[in-house]
């Protein structure tokens, strides 16, 4: 098959055969380190989230905060640090997985704790600032700080 041909076809999930899973095509994935063929998770990634809107999927997220499996992953998941879970996968995929191996690629870190970041699609909301910009500049000359470089911090932050 050619990729195009397998565009919006529907599939079986490999264990829970009341679920199906669409097939959809995406640009982010390309055939020059590996096959060209990714699992799509909406609610954890931007290049799957944009995939996802455009494909009308649900963004559902399974992962809190914490790391923790939420009750929406299944009851085998529910509880467990999200690393914890990659065993019981691999062992529900069974006769399904082809070949299993360890690869190595680039993934985000959070620079304090040294941790992967966890990507999570959640309410979001931003203030914007420009209408009274200058009056927060104002008042955060008004401030005693007690470290010099807060203070520049805050007020670049207003600033630009």
């Amino acid at each position: 098959y050619r990729g195009q041909e397998l565009n919006h076809i529907v599939t079986e999930h490999p264990w829970d055969t009341a679920v199906e899973e669409l097939v959809i095509l995406g640009d982010h994935v390309t055939t020059d380190s590996g096959t060209g063929i990714v699992h799509t998770a909406p609610g954890f990634g931007e290049d799957d989230y944009n995939v996802g809107i455009a494909n009308n999927l649900e963004v559902a997220v399974t992962v809190d905060e914490r790391g923790i499996m939420m009750k929406n992953a299944g009851p085998e998941f529910e509880g467990q640090f999200y690393e914890k879970v990659v065993p019981t996968v691999i062992e529900k995929l069974g006769n399904l997985l082809l070949a299993q191996e360890e690869i190595s690629h680039s993934y985000p870190f959070d620079w304090r704790t040294k941790k992967p970041i966890i990507w999570r699609a959640v309410p979001q909301w931003f203030a914007s600032v420009s209408k009274f910009r200058q009056e927060i500049l104002d008042e955060i000359e008004k401030v005693k700080f007690h470290s010099e470089w807060g203070k520049v911090r805050l007020y670049n932050m207003i600033r630009d």
